[in-house]
């Protein structure tokens, strides 16, 4: 197995361990499809009783609105009615007064007559007209005109009331002249005899430019009527008249003359209908009607609206809600397949680690076994220059091996700790080669660097050479001392050992014996750059860039 590849595939593991971990923690328990299902009935449930209660209120709101505006407006028809006909009042007072004066009709004038009713006309903002008849009907005297021929009004309802009822004061039913489309209605004065009997009367005809077709009418606009005595019908404010201008009368609102001076009728459940009383004397009666359909009808356009809309929403949140319950089953088997997954990862990861640490431990024994193998066959030897390569080569398996034995014990980290690797590598060279009796001094200042472990194993490697060569060239009779310096910059590794002796070489070519075959081999892989300084190469500088900061693979 790849040292390089396990420890590689047990850190992405690790992490991808970690971010599964993380993602369950950050997600949450997911609602269920019930609770989802019912969090969108209870939101419709609310968003209907919202609606129908603002629903409600405008309707409470339409119905209140139509009895005051009717309650307003038949108040102020009767006002109105009662102002015009005080006015007509003194204006047939005055005339009444003016005839008194000049002795009765028989001895007053017509011409003197219609000169005064002309200016009593003049003196009002009224549009009227007044008018003087006898006790036959025969018109004396108009305000408007002078007639040229004999006209009699015997006929008419208004005077034939005089006669029936002997009433002093009565106001008549509005009239459109066949003629003139005039609209207007009349209010009479009886003129008494000095006997007190039936001489005349005189009349005055009040415009009723109020009064349109009822196609006009808009909606919810109440129709206002006005009665005498309860029920002898005056005018409305929109009404029609038959061919020889008298109005047809609309049903009378009600049965029985309600006893209060205002409110409302009760006769009708599909309208409203408000009442007035004018002023006790002339016994006048105001209705205004509207129909509750007419007031409703907006509202149950927005009852329509609302439940159409109400079952988009409704549609669009089912919908909504089938997405989310479908997400959230999708989630949970998500997250369980998760859970599965990340529960497999984790053991399997715990697997590798055991697997990797026996694997650092069965190479460490297995070059320890070698090493002792070559010590054994190197005793065979009485040659001294062979039983010292068997020595070095024993060595460069030992800081191989130091290497195993680190990763073993360091719970299979991936990086190297190179203070305590290279503090352990030199400290057991240097006892191999009594420095400690030759009067040899180590002198270490290694930064806190770390290495994966192919990287390490070649810096231990190259260590291992120089120091080899420094103990057994450099110090041939006296002590001195060797210093080892690891440091790193911004990615880039700097490796310096310096010796105070005679150099790293007895005159031999380094580069052409083995240990420079092997320095030379060893910084290639680390493809960096060495150089020895000094007149007998004492200083080895090795600088090189870590295997994270190349973009590349790892030494091989």
């Amino acid at each position: 197995m790849d040292l390089k590849t396990g420890q590689g595939q047990g850190a992405g593991a690790a992490a991808l361990v970690g971010a599964g971990r993380s993602m369950l923690r950050l997600l949450g328990p997911a609602r269920g499809r019930n609770a989802i299902y019912a969090f969108a009935l209870f939101a419709a449930a609310v968003l209907a009783l919202w609606r129908g209660i603002a629903l409600h209120g405008e309707r409470v709101d339409l119905i209140d609105d139509a009895q005051s505006t009717t309650a307003v407006v038949t108040r102020n028809a009767v006002d109105g009615i009662d102002r015009a006909l005080d006015v007509a009042e003194l204006q047939l007072r005055e005339v009444q007064g003016f005839i008194a004066r000049e002795g009765g009709l028989d001895r007053l004038a017509p011409a003197r007559l219609q000169q005064f009713l002309a200016k009593r006309a003049g003196v009002t903002a009224f549009d009227e007209n007044i008018l003087v008849a006898n006790a036959a009907g025969d018109v004396i005297a108009m305000s408007n005109k002078g007639p040229s021929a004999p006209t009699n009004v015997a006929d008419r309802g208004w005077f034939r009331a005089h006669g029936a009822v002997g009433s002093p004061a009565m106001v008549s039913a509005v009239r459109r002249d066949p003629a003139t489309k005039r609209i207007a209605y009349r209010y009479t004065q009886a003129i008494p005899a000095p006997d007190g009997s039936f001489a005349g009367l005189v009349a005055v005809a009040l415009p009723a430019s109020f009064i349109a077709p009822p196609a006009q009418r808009a909606l919810a606009q109440p129709l206002v009527s006005l009665w005498l005595n309860g029920s002898h019908f005056l005018f409305s404010n929109f009404m029609t008249f038959d061919a020889h201008g008298d109005p047809i009368p609309p049903v009378t609102p009600y049965r029985v003359m309600p006893k209060a001076q205002s409110g409302f009728l009760d006769g009708n459940p599909g309208a409203i209908t408000a009442f007035s009383k004018g002023a006790p004397g002339r016994h006048l009666f105001a209705t205004a009607t509207v129909q509750r359909a007419e007031v409703l009808q907006r509202w149950h356009n927005e009852v329509a609206t609302s439940l159409i809309l109400f079952l988009v929403v409704v549609t669009v949140g089912g919908i909504l809600a089938r997405t989310a319950a479908s997400l959230a089953e999708a989630d949970r088997r998500a997250r369980a397949a998760l859970e599965e997954s990340t529960r497999a990862l984790t053991a399997a990861l715990g697997e590798r680690d055991i697997l990797l640490k026996e694997i650092h431990h069965r190479v460490k024994n297995n070059l320890q076994l070698t090493s002792s193998l070559m010590q054994i066959q190197a005793q065979a030897f009485d040659n001294r220059h062979v039983r010292d390569a068997f020595k070095e080569t024993q060595q460069r398996l030992y800081a191989i091996g130091i290497i195993h034995d680190v990763l073993y014990f360091g719970a299979a980290q991936p990086a190297v700790d190179m203070n305590r690797y290279l503090a352990r590598l030199s400290a057991e060279i240097a006892r191999d080669h009594d420095a400690a009796g030759r009067g040899i001094a180590l002198r270490l200042d290694i930064a806190p660097v770390e290495l994966v472990a192919e990287e390490a194993t070649v810096i231990g490697l190259l260590t291992s050479e120089i120091l080899l060569s420094a103990y057994k060239h450099a110090f041939p009779d006296e002590g001195g001392q060797i210093a080892l310096d690891l440091s790193e910059k911004d990615g880039l590794v700097a490796l310096q050992i310096a010796a105070t002796g005679h150099g790293f070489s007895d005159g031999v070519a380094f580069e052409g014996s083995l240990g420079g075959r092997l320095v030379r081999a060893l910084s290639g892989r680390l493809h960096g750059q060495y150089s020895f300084d000094g007149s007998e190469r004492q200083n080895f500088h090795l600088t090189f860039r870590k295997f994270a900061g190349k973009g590349s693979a790892a030494p091989a």
